[in-house]
C-alpha cells in the first residue's frame, strides 16, 4: 500500500523535480509530513477519548503521543531550515490545500 492521494499530491505541489532538493521543497516535504503527523494525532486523541479507561484507549493514547511527537519533530526541523515566519506562512498554505484535496475525496475512515 503507498501513500493515500491526499498525501502524494500534497507532497508533490511545488516540488518541481529539483535535484537536488532546494530549501523550499525540504520544508514543504517536512510542513506535509507534519500536516500528515498532526491529522492521525488528531483522530488517534478522537479514538482514545472515545474508548477511554479500555486496553484500546491506552493504546490509542500511547498511539495519539507518538504522533504528536512526530509533529513536533518535523515542525522543530522545518523552523531550523528556514525562518518561523515563512514556516508559518507556508504551513497555513499547504493546510489550506490540503483541505480542498480533502473536500474533494469520497468519504471513509482516514489513519495513514
Amino acid at each position: 500500500m503507498g501513500p493515500s492521494r491526499c498525501a502524494r499530491t500534497a507532497t508533490c505541489s511545488g516540488c518541481g523535480g529539483a535535484s537536488p532538493p532546494t530549501v523550499h521543497t525540504l520544508l514543504d516535504r517536512l510542513l506535509v509530513a507534519a500536516l500528515i503527523e498532526g491529522r492521525s494525532c488528531e483522530r488517534f486523541r478522537l479514538l482514545a477519548r472515545a474508548t477511554r479507561g479500555s486496553a484500546l484507549g491506552g493504546f490509542y493514547e500511547d498511539l495519539y503521543a507518538a504522533e504528536a511527537r512526530h509533529y513536533a519533530f518535523f515542525t522543530e526541523i522545518a523552523g531550523a531550515i528556514a525562518p518561523e515566519t515563512q514556516v508559518a506562512k507556508r504551513f497555513r498554505e499547504l493546510a489550506r490545500f490540503e483541505g480542498e484535496l480533502v473536500a474533494e475525496l469520497p468519504h471513509g475512515p482516514r489513519i495513514h
